[in-house]
């Protein structure tokens, strides 16, 4: 059952994904640009994740420096990429033996940087090499079975005018950072 379960989940995903990937794809999906406190949107994806079924062995650890101004975003698409980014961190993380995944949040001149990391098992070399190749051309082209959040993820941040840079290596984890403007 909680084969199935899992088999279930991940299917909803991939699904989710596909619809998101196909709006992008045909109209696009335009931005609705307001001041987002970062700070308050981290604190919301803190207390959504605390709230969920504790998964063995797995700790958060949430950072996030000194509060930095507002972002002009879309504060749905942007919390849409950083649950995604978090649920691959659960995903591939290293349940019951010390898994960890970290949020930070912190400021550096006129941008802010916004960190997911785990360490769970990595994306492999020539797979995030791939992926990285999607990222770089905007284009939608995920890795066999995996990437098309992470590729709709540099779209969207794309559309901001911000950057995602992924790194990983196998048995380490995976570092996702979202570069963004300050207003």
């Amino acid at each position: 059952l909680d084969r199935a379960q899992h088999n279930a989940r991940e299917l909803l995903a991939l699904m989710g994904a596909a619809l998101e990937l196909s709006r992008h794809e045909g109209r696009g999906m335009p931005l609705v640009l307001e001041p987002v406190s970062v700070a308050l949107l981290v604190d919301d994806l803190a207390r959504e994740v605390a709230a969920l079924p504790p998964v063995p062995g797995v700790d958060f650890r949430w950072s996030v420096g000194p509060s930095p101004p507002p972002l002009l975003t879309d504060a749905l698409k942007l919390r849409m990429i950083l649950k995604n980014l978090i649920d691959n961190g659960l995903r591939h993380a290293r349940g019951g033996d010390g898994g960890r995944i970290r949020i930070a949040v912190r400021r550096v001149g006129p941008n802010v940087f916004i960190e997911v990391q785990d360490n769970g098992c990595g994306i492999p070399a020539e797979k995030l090499s791939a992926l990285r190749g999607s990222i770089a051309s905007r284009a939608f082209a995920p890795t066999d079975g995996g990437g098309l959040g992470l590729a709709i993820a540099s779209k969207v941040i794309a559309d901001h005018g911000g950057t995602l840079t992924v790194d990983s290596a196998l048995g380490t984890g995976t570092r996702c950072v979202i570069e963004l403007q300050l207003c």
